[in-house]
């Protein structure tokens, strides 16, 4: 088994579920209105997982019912969070992969809005579709090991300069949209960047890319320098 469709498991009354290891992506809406879902185990095959894959599960009824809680984790995968009274966010140390956020739901942007710190852990490989969008970070450190960066996982945030690992394997669509404090990005290695992955600012201040010349980002840098204010800088 590779791949299992939305809803394809809807309604049933299964308590624990193992997914096969050969699977990439754990799709939308797959244990919705599993009222009795209490235990999914995933396996590292997995790099995509989407957060509503669990709407209506006794799993995700069990942390929306306790707002004391600040995340739900469900082996190793980051589902959904909850800033502290501070704005902060500390992750497990086990955690590998941040599941896709779906920022339409009024209540994740709220919660989002509140985000002002986050710690990421160093076994983390994978962040998924608006992880951080809309947050308040003003900055964040990636850890060397994360292979990708999901479509719009920072866009709208405060940051200034961001660092991208040489383990970065793709940076997605929208990454670093609609930041508009952001000054520099600086590429250690030879990511994959999907335009467009970086735009520019409203006020038209030129943001610096930092990368090895003649690498991916540092081409798409030159490329794209004149449309959105992007300069290409040797690492």
């Amino acid at each position: 088994l590779t791949s299992a469709g939305a809803t394809c498991f809807l309604g049933t009354a299964m308590r624990h579920f193992t997914i096969d290891e050969g699977v990439t992506s754990i799709a939308a809406n797959l244990f919705n209105g599993c009222t009795n879902l209490h235990t999914v185990w995933i396996p590292d095959s997995v790099k995509n997982v989407a957060s509503d894959c669990f709407t209506a599960t006794a799993l995700m009824d069990s942390f929306l019912a306790d707002k004391a809680k600040q995340t739900l984790v469900i082996d190793r995968w980051l589902i959904r969070y909850r800033p502290d009274s501070r704005g902060a966010l500390v992750l497990d140390d086990e955690i590998v992969g941040i599941a896709n956020q779906n920022t339409l739901n009024r209540e994740i942007v709220s919660e989002h809005r509140a985000l002002k710190s986050v710690h990421l852990p160093k076994k983390l490989a994978y962040i998924g579709y608006g992880a951080f969008e809309d947050t308040g970070l003003a900055e964040v450190k990636l850890p060397q090991g994360v292979q990708l960066l999901g479509s719009s996982c920072f866009r709208g945030t405060r940051i200034r300069s961001i660092t991208i690992p040489s383990s970065v394997k793709v940076m997605e669509t929208w990454v670093l949209m609609n930041c508009e404090s952001l000054e520099r990005v600086v590429f250690l290695g030879d990511t994959q960047v999907i335009w467009p992955a970086i735009t520019g600012r409203r006020d038209k201040k030129p943001i610096e890319i930092v990368a090895p010349r003649d690498s991916r980002p540092y081409r798409y840098a030159a490329m794209y320098a004149e449309e959105y204010q992007l300069v290409p800088v040797t690492l």
